[in-house]
């Protein structure tokens, strides 16, 4: 299984009141940041819980170093950036569930070393939009 190393820096915060607890935190990684924020309610027996999460201008660089052997491709360089958000909310269980995610890759792809196309370039750009609801699992 793919594994990542990778260093995060910055703090978090959360509280407590009224039968809520909100949680947030804005992290420092692979030359990006890392923003996350939730929220969970208890109200009368009823709970709801909401989270948002994104990560902004992480180089894509960076993460091909950071997973390693599993990544492992001599002749091929890559750069770039990704960007991604994702929020998701449910109540008492996860039956419903309701998640959305979405993220973008700006880079470039180049071969290096002793390969055929040495030096090539190929730009990457991509899109990925995803939702899930609870009933689908």
């Amino acid at each position: 299984m793919p594994s990542i190393r990778a260093q995060i820096t910055s703090c978090g915060h959360y509280s407590l009141a009224d039968g809520c607890c909100l949680a947030g935190s804005a992290r420092k990684s692979a030359g990006g940041y890392l923003t996350a924020a939730g929220t969970m309610r208890q109200r009368y027996g009823c709970s709801h819980s909401r989270m948002n999460a994104a990560l902004h201008n992480v180089s894509l660089a960076e993460l091909k170093r950071s997973l390693g052997k599993a990544a492992a491709t001599p002749s091929v360089s890559l750069g770039g950036l990704l960007n991604a958000e994702a929020n998701a909310s449910w109540g008492k269980t996860f039956n419903d569930l309701a998640a959305q995610a979405d993220a973008t890759v700006h880079g470039l792809i180049a071969g290096s070393g002793n390969i055929k196309v040495a030096n090539a370039t190929t730009a990457l750009d991509s899109e990925i939009h995803a939702k899930l609801h609870g009933e689908e699992w």
